[in-house]
């Protein structure tokens, strides 16, 4: 990634060990251990029960420099 290329968007693959479809999801994130970002996905969630995809945070990330990061997902 190039640091002139932010924000980024952060981004998680999720399996769906449910009976029931995803259809709404939360998800949040922080940045080397700070305050967690995030919120409600805002496109087409709607994961099958057993089914795999993709959420992205509707946050998004700005590095203050360019340098290594550690970036956790902190809930879904």
């Amino acid at each position: 990634m190039k640091i002139g290329d932010a924000p980024f968007d952060i981004s998680v693959n999720v399996r769906n060990i449910g009976s029931a479809t995803l259809s709404s999801a939360d998800v949040h994130f922080s940045i080397d251990g700070g305050m967690a970002i995030g919120g409600a996905v805002t496109t087409s969630t709607n994961i099958a029960s057993l089914a795999s995809g993709t959420l992205t945070s509707p946050a998004k990330w700005t590095p203050s420099a360019t340098g290594v990061y550690n970036v956790k997902v902190l809930d879904i």
